[in-house]
């Protein structure tokens, strides 16, 4: 885990998170709980938008 490797503070910097963030996290996954932002989406609206994002990286890919 990147917590253990590098401390909890340079973890959740490296991630763009509050270290309490991140303890709370770590707290949570090791009491078996799930780890969640709170913005569940439709796996079908994920599914659209991997499809939408991949035809976006094609065209760059071949414009470079």
């Amino acid at each position: 885990m990147l917590a253990e490797s590098l401390g909890a503070t340079a973890a959740a910097r490296k991630r763009g998170i509050s270290a309490k963030t991140l303890a709370k996290w770590i707290a949570l996954a090791r009491a078996g709980g799930v780890v969640s932002n709170g913005k569940r989406r439709p796996v079908s609206d994920l599914e659209a938008e991997n499809v939408r994002l991949r035809m976006e990286h094609d065209f760059l890919k071949g414009s470079s």
